[in-house]
């Protein structure tokens, strides 16, 4: 093993490991997060695009069959055209890995009744029980109820729940309120097979820095890059 070799290993060694932890526990979460992961390790292949884009470099400014000029022109566009796709897939993966986030976060909440009829005796409950408080006192009559009825959580976390908080005069809420029950049904044992797939693989998420991801394979994939360019 070259030095390069090694240091390209080294450097994404840890994020490789990271992804493959993910694959592991990315069963039963659903497509769009299914979707996200894949968008995510993506960003894998690019130390291997950019060493072709370094050998391509290295065939053009050997190939001697070419005018100056017209090699020179070439690797630019080369460099210039890796470096743009290195710009575009590091953005691409760091969004990848939020929607991921947010997938699993939506897979480990509570669902609303899929019948309709049922979902509105659901919602006029939940007006029932907070519909009458402002403020302060909707936010800790909503955190004390947490967990304790799963369909009236599933209402209060969306979108009916953050118009009910605007309502209210406590809009700003809404956010943490959600935040909230992420932790709460995070620390659950129980739930749909949907439910305990995400959140096995959100505790997975959670525990992986995947933002950081995205940046070591494009570090490593410069490195290659930085051996061609003068």
């Amino acid at each position: 093993m070259d030095d390069l070799t090694t240091t390209i290993e080294s450097m994404t060694g840890p994020s490789t490991k990271r992804l493959a932890a993910l694959s592991a526990v990315m069963s039963g979460v659903g497509e769009e997060a299914v979707r996200a992961f894949r968008d995510l390790s993506a960003v894998s292949t690019l130390p291997g695009m950019a060493a072709s884009a370094a050998e391509k470099i290295r065939t053009t400014r050997a190939d001697t069959s070419l005018p100056s000029e017209h090699r020179h022109r070439l690797v630019n566009e080369t460099l210039t055209g890796t470096n743009l796709l290195l710009r575009k897939m590091q953005q691409g993966g760091q969004q990848a890995a939020q929607r991921l986030e947010a997938a699993l976060v939506d897979g480990l909440l509570p669902r609303p009744h899929a019948d309709a009829s049922q979902r509105a005796l659901v919602r006029d409950e939940v007006r029932t029980r907070f519909g009458g408080l402002q403020g302060g006192a909707l936010t800790d009559a909503v955190l004390k109820s947490l967990g304790a009825d799963p369909s009236h959580d599933a209402e209060v976390v969306g979108s009916f729940g953050a118009s009910l908080f605007a309502a209210a005069g406590a809009a700003a809420q809404h956010k943490a309120i959600r935040a909230q029950a992420v932790e709460r049904y995070l620390a659950r044992p129980d739930g749909s097979d949907r439910q305990q797939a995400a959140r096995k693989a959100l505790q997975v998420f959670r525990a992986s820095n995947v933002a950081s991801i995205p940046t070591a394979y494009v570090q490593s994939a410069r490195v290659h890059l930085a051996e061609v360019q003068q």
